[in-house]
């Protein structure tokens, strides 16, 4: 008779002890700080000098955020990257063919963003919505093709301009991060923006629309 108290004793510690483990994992706080890099793919309506141009730019970003509040996150960043336009001086097959003008742009931007959780925190697949503003510094290599005689069979003559210039832009999207570790974490993102600058109206009600990704990875700190 006197086991059986024993055997709900034990098992009483033993349930008393995990329950407390879990409480204690569960109320852990969450990591405050995270640095990350992911490459980046981006569209974007660059306007240089009262010219508006859409472009793709490859490149690279490195960010850090903290969580203001939880669920709530400002993530800051620095971007490298290189495009131009999407109609060059190359033909499918790589041979070459006339066009008017194409473009070149090298950037570096200034990714700002605020950042909501959406999914529970202990889950380990996460989403987040995103809304921020970029600062692009732009410059620009225009090519000008000039013909050589009255058709572009007779060839033509590349005359380059050079300029300069900062582009604000209205980004929004999602995010999706999964936990790999307790600190390492898998990223992606696609986002919508849009240019501040007064665009022509040939584009989407003078807006100058576009869009970009990433992949990468963050680390958190605890």
């Amino acid at each position: 008779m006197s086991t059986i108290p024993r055997r709900y004793l034990a098992a009483a510690i033993l349930l008393t002890g995990a329950t407390a483990g879990f409480a204690q994992q569960a109320s852990s706080p969450l990591p405050r700080w995270y640095i990350g890099a992911a490459p980046v793919l981006e569209e974007r309506v660059f306007a240089i000098r009262g010219e508006a141009i859409g472009a793709y730019i490859m490149g690279g970003m490195l960010y850090g955020g903290y969580a203001l509040a939880p669920g709530l996150t400002l993530q800051l960043g620095v971007l490298h990257g290189r495009g131009g336009s999407m109609d060059d001086n190359y033909a499918d097959d790589g041979t070459p063919k006339y066009v008017n003008n194409s473009y070149k742009e090298s950037v570096w931007g200034v990714p700002s963003s605020l950042r909501w959780r959406l999914s529970k925190p202990e889950r380990r697949f996460q989403v987040n919505a995103l809304t921020g503003i970029r600062l692009y510094a732009v410059r620009q290599t225009r090519t000008y093709n000039q013909l050589l005689g009255s058709t572009s069979a007779d060839g033509w003559r590349p005359v380059l301009y050079h300029s300069k210039g900062v582009n604000g832009y209205l980004d929004g999207g999602l995010g999706i991060r999964y936990a790999c570790t307790s600190r390492l974490q898998a990223v992606a993102e696609v986002s919508l923006n849009i240019n501040m600058k007064k665009i022509s109206s040939s584009y989407l009600f003078g807006l100058g629309p576009g869009a970009s990704s990433l992949l990468g990875l963050q680390y958190a700190f605890r």
